[in-house]
């Protein structure tokens, strides 16, 4: 209590300080996040380029039938060595991390990721095209294979780090419904290839 002073001002002055302490630094964050500065929204590039990554990746379930038939009939394949085939083309999905690790290291003309999802679709069409005309063995038929799941895997993880980056620094909502957009354009392709496969075989 001051000098010459009432207990009823001590208390009164001692509450003000403790008001003034706790005031000042919550103000201090509602300016922060006032300035804080606001990012422009994803572009029609972008949601074009992610979307249609995973709606190709959706849609090539529609290959599935065909490539068993195709084994099977074509080639004569037996099951157990089809079998073997269909395995051995999922490797390069175990890879996934060493082709985000390749895109950081390696950027081709400045950029990451776009030329990386340009080069694995051109690589995936040249495989599927060889599988049309080139292909009348079974090794032949695998490593075209395996070359078209690379392609998708690659252009897989390029347009998820894509989301993932567009991400930082923005609301839990907002990175929810990139995910749902992308997610979204994944099944839908998924549907269309499977209710597709019956009648193009």
């Amino acid at each position: 209590m001051p000098p010459g002073g009432k207990k009823g001002e001590g208390h009164a002055e001692t509450k003000l300080l403790l008001a003034a302490d706790v005031s000042l630094p919550m103000h201090g964050f509602a300016d922060q996040d006032d300035e804080k500065p606001k990012r422009e929204p994803p572009s029609t590039l972008f949601y074009l380029t992610t979307s249609w990554v995973l709606f190709l990746e959706g849609l090539s379930s529609m290959s599935g039938l065909a490539i068993s038939y195709f084994f099977k009939n074509t080639l004569h394949c037996k099951p157990a060595m089809l079998s073997t085939v269909s395995s051995l083309t999922n490797l390069p999905w175990t890879c996934k991390p060493l082709y985000g690790f390749m895109s950081d290291a390696f950027p081709i003309f400045g950029y990451s990721r776009l030329p990386y999802i340009l080069i694995a679709g051109l690589f995936g069409g040249l495989s599927w095209f060889l599988m049309a005309v080139w292909v009348n063995g079974v090794w032949q038929g695998f490593w075209c294979m395996l070359i078209g799941s690379a392609a998708i895997a690659i252009a897989n993880v390029m347009s998820q780090a894509l989301v993932v980056e567009r991400s930082k620094g923005e609301s839990q909502e907002f990175a929810s419904h990139l995910q749902s957009v992308v997610w979204g354009a994944a099944f839908t392709g998924a549907l269309i290839g499977s209710w597709l496969s019956c009648y193009l075989l």
